[in-house]
């Protein structure tokens, strides 16, 4: 019996269009996935969308970056969707010219194609840190995911929900070979985990002989909206709602 092949995700690490505010790029976004969303051609490709933002606050993770805007995890039905989204004349019309009034760049030039490897089981919550990892060269990609995987879990501890996405494709500038999740519900939760013994002497320390930290890049995240909706105000279709 051969192994199910694994989820495909799309992950976009993106910057907004340097004329929007960072409260105007919320609204922006959340518009853009509206219309990204209506498009029959496109849609039924999509299992779930989570668009996550950056916090921008360091005391909820020391080592947070601030140069972006946010994160979003596109879940697909199978990897032939990861090629063809990008090709259909109603994207190339439609979709890229708003693509370009929302972030720096055309989509795909900020676009990771992955592997999704469940390290712990959990649904997605309020709150997630994404990380964005380079291996270490004395390991294989498999190695690599593979022991990342584990350490994943460790941490997690079947508590809340931690994924490894390894990553298949990539555009230039994004030299990475995984994208980490783990799901928290608030931010104060988040920033207790990171501060805790398991996580910032065990499983930093395993990472750090996994990864070439120096690339690695940490976004301490909120849910802005999903489809379908995690909860009632992250639905896309509902009135903005001021995170707590």
């Amino acid at each position: 019996m051969t192994a199910p092949d694994p989820t495909t995700k799309l992950v976009y690490l993106a910057r907004r269009n340097p004329a929007l505010s960072a409260a105007e790029f919320v609204v922006r976004w959340r518009q853009h996935s509206l219309l990204a969303g209506s498009m029959p051609l496109i849609r039924p490709g999509i299992v779930q969308t989570a668009h996550c933002l950056n916090l921008f606050d360091r005391t909820v993770f020391a080592r947070a970056t601030l140069d972006y805007d946010g994160v979003n995890f596109l879940t697909l039905t199978g990897p032939e969707v990861a090629t063809a989204m990008w090709q259909h004349d109603e994207m190339m019309e439609l979709l890229e010219p708003d693509e370009l009034a929302t972030f720096s760049t055309y989509a795909r030039h900020f676009t990771l194609t992955t592997h999704e490897h469940l390290a712990s089981p959990g649904s997605m919550r309020a709150h997630c840190l994404a990380v964005f990892l380079k291996r270490d060269r004395a390991l294989t990609n498999e190695q690599f995911v593979a022991a990342l995987t584990e350490a994943h879990a460790e941490v997690a501890a079947g508590t809340r929900r931690g994924v490894v996405n390894a990553v298949a494709d990539r555009p230039p500038g994004y030299n990475f070979d995984a994208v980490t999740e783990l799901w928290f519900d608030s931010a104060e939760e988040m920033r207790a985990f990171t501060r805790a013994p398991a996580f910032e002497d065990v499983y930093l320390k395993r990472r750090a002989e996994l990864c070439d930290e120096m690339r690695t890049i940490a976004m301490a995240t909120r849910l802005s909206h999903a489809r379908p909706a995690i909860d009632e105000r992250t639905a896309v279709d509902r009135p903005i709602a001021q995170p707590s």
